[in-house]
């Protein structure tokens, strides 16, 4: 039989005899104390879980933020070339120019098609076709001598150098597809520091490949977000 007389003796023996160990820790400890652990484990899963079911509707409600923020900045995309083309007038009188109509899309596109029987369309790439027949405005117009004229239009909330670009383009196929003079303009709430060199709130000049553009700009007044 094993003895022991002091305390350090009966460590010593439960450390060198597992068995024993496991018999006295059943014999003090309660069942709960016991279950412990385990519960323990269980407890912590089950936290992981949770976490895990919020983690993910976080980034539910983080894509519908961006989603409500995507169609927020459409909206105001929409507005600002719907309201141009209702005051295309407005923007031609800002430009010294007397607006007379503006083109529908039937009528970009049957320029384009005649000038495609007359072989002015060829080596146009495809996406700037696209550009051409979906621009946001063209608009007959006539300069202070009387002659006929177009006004290629790009209108968004924040003005880009792409829209630079489009208005510049357009306006360079309509003087190709017609010979007569085409304007380019902007208009929007705001614009990026990036287009500042080549736009210009002064009466535009026509189209003019031989010298660098500048495209008339027209500031917009700004919309109320929607609730």
């Amino acid at each position: 039989m094993t003895t022991f007389s002091t305390i350090d003796e009966l460590l010593d023996i439960l450390d060198n005899n597992p068995r024993l160990l496991e018999a006295v820790r059943i014999k003090i400890l309660t069942d709960e104390l016991m279950k412990l652990p385990h519960d323990f484990a269980e407890f912590r899963e089950t936290t992981d879980k949770r976490f895990d079911g919020i983690d993910t509707r976080l980034d539910e409600h983080g894509r519908r933020l961006d989603g409500i923020g995507g169609n927020v900045s459409d909206l105001k995309g929409h507005h600002t070339i719907q309201d141009a083309r209702s005051n295309a007038d407005y923007l031609a009188a800002e430009m010294g120019l007397h607006w007379t109509r503006t083109l529908r899309k039937i009528d970009i596109l049957h320029i384009w098609q005649a000038s495609e029987r007359n072989g002015l369309t060829e080596g146009i790439p495809p996406g700037d076709r696209r550009s051409f027949l979906n621009a946001d405005i063209i608009a007959d117009a006539l300069d202070s001598q009387g002659n006929e004229c177009f006004i290629a239009v790009e209108a968004s909330y924040t003005v880009q150098a792409r829209d630079i670009e489009r208005a510049i383009r357009n306006a360079s196929y309509l003087t190709r597809f017609t010979g007569k003079a085409a304007y380019m303009a902007v208009t929007g709430v705001s614009r990026l520091e990036e287009v500042n060199d080549v736009i210009s709130e002064e009466n535009p000049q026509a189209f003019d490949a031989n010298r660098e553009s500048i495209v008339f700009w027209l500031e917009h007044q700004d919309i109320e977000s929607p609730d």
